[in-house]
């Protein structure tokens, strides 16, 4: 289970603003969302996502059992004077039924283990955000290990013969990273042996051939990302 620490929302954020990933997603997400939605972010993290959509839906609970990464979206919500989102400590499963019309998880949960707890959050429309490509270093010795992937929940939708829609678009959420210690302890808290060859190898292509924009370092992660959206009355 990913367990925030102020090392990873600070890398989290250096990834995002390096990359625009985030705005990626939530443009793909609009999609599926009018503005008379009430929304549940499942695990949302930073709630980056969250903030993002926050302009274009009713309203949005954010949810996760993180506290570190609670009080860090608190605060954006006091600087950015957000005004419809509200903040849910605790495990998602805790959450009651039927709470919103639409219910996000983003890389995160399972059709296949938890399927039917998460149609339970939703009135009307699960969103799921999965990836199809492992990031570039997953096949490293010690690696992040295996996340439910896209393909992984269309098969299980396709064999229960249920509906679904699917945005598909490629993004980069590489790692940008200050100098060679801050790369070897992102890799050290991904369970990687940084003493490896292969990772000390790894770690020296990753070296950027001139500073930029402060960083020395950078992990690359091209990621065919997929949205799929399931309705709940199809759902037998």
């Amino acid at each position: 289970m990913f367990v925030w620490t102020e090392d990873k929302k600070r890398w989290y954020k250096d990834a995002l603003a390096y990359t625009g990933f985030a705005n990626k997603v939530a443009a793909h997400l609009k999609e599926y969302i009018g503005s008379t939605d009430s929304v549940v972010d499942l695990g949302c993290g930073l709630g980056t996502i969250d903030l993002l959509l926050a302009p274009y839906v009713k309203s949005i609970v954010a949810n996760d059992i993180s506290k570190i990464a609670l009080n860090d979206l608190h605060q954006e919500i006091k600087k950015k004077k957000v005004s419809n989102i509200t903040i849910h400590h605790g495990d998602w499963e805790s959450l009651e039924d039927e709470m919103a019309d639409v219910a996000i998880t983003t890389f995160f949960g399972s059709l296949e283990k938890d399927g039917e707890k998460l149609f339970s959050k939703c009135r009307d429309r699960l969103l799921l955000v999965k990836r199809n490509s492992l990031v570039d270093y997953a096949s490293l010795p010690k690696g992040i290990g295996h996340l439910a992937l896209a393909m992984d929940e269309e098969k299980w939708l396709k064999d229960r013969k249920i509906p679904y829609e699917c945005s598909i678009f490629e993004a980069e959420f590489g790692q940008p990273l200050i100098d060679k210690e801050d790369c070897l302890n992102y890799l050290e808290s991904y369970k990687m042996d940084i003493k490896d060859e292969a990772i000390c190898d790894f770690v020296e292509r990753a070296k950027l051939k001139t500073q930029d924009q402060g960083y020395q370092y950078y992990l690359p992660n091209r990621k065919e990302i997929r949205v799929l959206c399931i309705c709940k009355k199809d759902i037998k």
